[in-house]
């Protein structure tokens, strides 16, 4: 027999053994598994605000230091609201990981700066344009676990008045 063909043979046998060796004994695989989603009921929660707030302080030398932060903050679900939980949205798609609200608001600080006092809040309008490219959907979870449909998102920055 030819080298090579041995050498083909031999590897092609110790790849084999490999798989084998590998595979799970018959009736013990493990089934896959997802995270189970929890039951929706109801409707969406509403925003019932969302503002811009900015502050500024004043530092030595002429400066400023300031932020804007977005709020948004979302209805109670007839009163039996255990907690609201967001989940960020890109133009890729939904995030995977949830965050749990503080209250019914979530909070972001999403501009901010040091500079001449003279010059007001410098690039604030072009941090702003940067986060409007992300958004939150949000959704209450109720006191017997199940959840509201996700809001349609909502974009950062985005304003409504209350009432």
């Amino acid at each position: 027999m030819h080298p090579r063909s041995i050498a083909l043979l031999t590897g092609l046998g110790l790849s084999a053994l490999l798989l084998v060796g590998c595979a799970a004994p018959v009736g013990t695989a493990q089934p896959e598994t997802s995270p189970a989603e929890p039951v929706e009921a109801g409707e969406p929660v509403e925003v019932v605000e969302a503002l811009l707030n900015d502050e500024m302080t004043t530092e030595q030398n002429g400066r400023v230091s300031w932020t804007t932060t977005w709020r948004a903050c979302f209805e109670q679900y007839g009163g039996n609201t255990t907690r609201f939980e967001a989940q960020a949205v890109t133009t890729e798609g939904s995030g995977t990981s949830l965050r749990e609200l503080d209250g019914q608001c979530l909070e972001l600080d999403i501009a901010s700066g040091v500079n001449d006092a003279a010059a007001g809040m410098l690039g604030r309008d072009i941090q702003l344009a940067e986060a409007s490219t992300l958004a939150y959907r949000v959704r209450a979870v109720l006191d017997d676990g199940t959840v509201t449909p996700w809001t349609e998102p909502v974009r950062v920055g985005a304003t409504k008045p209350s009432g």
